[in-house]
């Protein structure tokens, strides 16, 4: 998981949303993780063997538009190869819009470019792979993942 953004990270942790609440009905807006770090979050995550998304494992380090304007170019090729590898047509789709309008994703770099990229590490590597826990392992180590895997198959 990604830190938040510059614009989260500005809101309050606990905050009253004036535009929902009423008279009759106070809402307030929680961001619970606000002040932990990644490795605490996939520590809570791990220690109460919660189910989070598997595009995670996939190590997309945030679960956003699979084509996100503030995603890294790297971020943006595995995104591709996930998209692959689930059978998805959006690279294409995307990478052909980009040329019939006539202007690039983002001024650092192009879609096409994303693309071939993407295209380059599957013939070098294969097509994208990962597994149940990923997510965990990488950011705990493979014991932990392991531990994870083995409490979240008793909560099922």
């Amino acid at each position: 998981m990604a830190r938040p953004s510059i614009a989260l990270r500005q809101q309050q942790r606990l905050s009253i949303d004036l535009r929902t609440s009423t008279n009759s009905r106070l809402v307030l807006t929680w961001h619970p993780i606000f002040a932990m770090t990644d490795r605490e979050v996939w520590q809570e995550i791990a220690t109460h063997a919660l189910e989070y998304h598997p595009v995670y494992d996939a190590l997309i380090p945030r679960l956003n538009c699979v084509f996100c304007v503030l995603a890294p170019f790297a971020v943006l090729v595995h995104a591709a190869r996930l998209c692959w590898a689930l059978g998805l047509p959006l690279p294409d789709r995307y990478r052909d819009l980009e040329a019939k309008i006539g202007h690039r994703f983002k001024q650092s770099h192009s879609l096409a470019e994303v693309y071939a990229e993407a295209e380059r590490l599957e013939r070098e590597e294969g097509p994208l792979t990962w597994n149940r826990g990923d997510a965990v392992r990488q950011h705990l180590g493979a014991d932990t993942a392991e531990d994870y895997l083995a409490r979240l198959a008793l909560t099922a």
